[in-house]
């Protein structure tokens, strides 16, 4: 079974100025434990997991926040899930924050996915 896992929202860092425009910055934010059945997973839990987001338009970040808010659930998968003891396999955890044509933010991952 997947774990899953809530979000504490960090903020986002911002990109210094004078890098070109579509560079990436980053969002920080904490994962922690909602629930996991592995004993040794749930000792992991206590401490807490950071992940960066990687945000494609460093003026964006305000809507990649009210995208991403503090409390929002998560779905863990992939390796960072194996890592702490939940069954699954795959790709290395990443989350990628896209911001389509018509301004619409959609949070993605190999990693990490919405509950």
């Amino acid at each position: 079974m997947k774990g899953n896992a809530k979000v504490e929202l960090i903020g986002v860092v911002s990109t210094p100025p004078g890098r070109i425009r579509g560079h990436r910055s980053k969002a920080k934010f904490r994962v922690k434990n909602s629930d996991c059945s592995s004993r040794g997973a749930r000792r992991y839990f206590e401490q807490v997991v950071e992940w960066d987001v990687e945000v494609m338009q460093p003026e964006l970040a305000e809507r990649v926040l009210s995208v991403l808010q503090e409390g929002d659930r998560i779905r863990l998968r992939g390796r960072l899930s194996k890592r702490l003891g939940c069954p699954a396999g795959g790709n290395s955890p990443a989350i990628v924050v896209v911001v389509d044509d018509d301004g619409s933010v959609e949070i993605e991952g190999s990693g990490v996915e919405r509950a």
